[in-house]
């Protein structure tokens, strides 16, 4: 879901890390998703003309989907950027891309699987960017893993025999 867009008090701001926000805040965050996952036609076109970037410079699958059907159901119009489309490859900063793409984007949802300052230098530019990787955190990965659990817990907790649970080892 889109939740950088969210404003979080009366300021709209990036996600780029979820070590920045108020208890209040991350449990309003996961509340809001949880809703959308729970009946997206809810929101249907709550962002109607609203301008989005998936910026994607390490593959994606399940996420750059996820954020571009989410995208579609609310009313947003996206536009797609890999990494041989940035200017980035070629030296200029990310800030300095965020300053161009501020003059024509609402929001950006970046993927580069690198630094998290690249990411901060992005969003210096252009607030509201909401962090779908980078080498030091996913936040909308921990946010989709708490609707999870929030799920499992309103349906009675988790089902089947412990024994039989297992740990991953990534």
């Amino acid at each position: 879901m889109l939740v950088g867009m969210v404003v979080l008090g009366s300021v709209r701001r990036p996600l780029l890390t979820l070590t920045t926000l108020a208890p209040e805040e991350l449990r309003d965050l996961v509340t809001v998703a949880h809703h959308y996952g729970a009946d997206p036609g809810r929101w249907k076109d709550r962002l109607v003309g609203a301008r989005v970037a998936l910026i994607f410079t390490a593959p994606s699958t399940r996420t750059r989907s996820s954020f571009w059907s989410t995208a579609v159901q609310l009313g947003c119009h996206t536009l797609h950027f890999g990494a041989s489309d940035l200017q980035v490859t070629t030296g200029e900063t990310w800030a300095d891309t965020g300053m161009v793409l501020a003059h024509h984007l609402d929001a950006a949802v970046v993927r580069t699987n690198g630094p998290q300052i690249e990411l901060e230098a992005l969003a210096s530019e252009l607030p509201a960017t909401i962090n779908a990787v980078t080498h030091d955190e996913h936040p909308t990965q921990a946010i989709a893993d708490a609707c999870a659990l929030l799920e499992v817990a309103r349906n009675g907790g988790l089902i089947g025999a412990p024994e039989r649970m297992q740990t991953q080892n990534w």
